[in-house]
């Protein structure tokens, strides 16, 4: 039981100190980066108090841990496949809206390492597609200091794109919402139905590991057909990113077998 107890107390260690990095090189309020450090708390807890009772598992207790830990391996691996295989544009498409999915806001109110990754590779695509218009969607979460759309926007308008160019969403404040209030927004300006703004392609830019729940969702919704750019995110960011994902995909999953949703938008002619 030492071995069992050692191996908890590293994974502890290391759990705490990617927190720390994180917090250090992207701080944001409360998020999913938090789990970190909860998960390390926790680990070490387990670790004392296996020292402490020197456990032993009967046949019985084993049996069923390792068919829960099978099962939830099984579960993590399906989200896993799910995650990384969405279906990735080339970005030579040209549609009349580009999508920029919002990322977080550090505590200082500036965007974090990820969303600065997506608006620069809109900036890429924007500069080649000089007549697609773009929306930048993000509203203000309870935990975040400001609502992100503004402060994307303002971001873009800095690595050259004109504001003319750019229309801002900001009340959303995850991806179903990212989505549908983008297609209320892009109805308003195209002067139609949200049913015809729906028949229009439309292109989406959001992380690689982002990109296939936000395909999924969009489908949901009504999208008929959508062209995803995905842009990268720091290397020592995947373990985060991947881990939050999984738990994202799941719970969409999860909420479509409990309640339906989400389901195709309405068909209301935008005013």
């Amino acid at each position: 039981m030492k071995k069992l107890s050692l191996f908890f107390a590293i994974c502890a260690v290391l759990a705490t100190g990617y927190f720390i990095v994180l917090q250090v090189t992207d701080p944001a309020p409360f998020s999913f980066t938090d789990v970190w450090l909860v998960a390390g708390v926790c680990l070490m807890l387990v670790s004392f108090s296996i020292q402490q009772h020197n456990y032993h598992l009967s046949k019985l207790q084993k049996k069923i841990s390792g068919t829960v830990l099978l099962l939830l391996c099984a579960v993590v691996a399906v989200n896993l496949f799910q995650i990384l295989t969405p279906a990735v544009s080339s970005g030579s498409e040209r549609t009349d809206y580009l999508i920029i999915l919002g990322g977080g806001l550090r505590t200082d109110g500036s965007p974090g390492k990820i969303p600065q990754r997506r608006l620069q590779r809109a900036a890429e695509y924007l500069i080649t597609h000089r007549d697609t218009k773009v929306i930048v969607t993000g509203g203000k979460g309870r935990f975040l200091p400001a609502a992100e759309a503004p402060v994307l926007a303002h971001r873009l308008e800095e690595l050259g794109v004109t504001g003319d160019r750019i229309l801002q969403e900001n009340r959303a404040l995850d991806t179903i919402q990212n989505l549908s209030f983008s297609a209320e927004c892009m109805a308003r300006d195209a002067n139609l139905s949200l049913a015809e703004i729906l028949e229009r392609p439309v292109t989406i830019l959001t992380s690689r590991y982002h990109l296939a729940r936000a395909e999924r969702i969009a489908a949901l919704e009504g999208y008929k057909k959508v062209y995803g750019i995905a842009a990268d995110i720091p290397m020592y960011l995947i373990p985060n990113a991947y881990g939050r994902e999984t738990g994202a995909t799941l719970k969409l999953e999860l909420r479509r077998f409990f309640t339906g949703k989400p389901a195709g938008l309405d068909d209301r002619t935008s005013e």
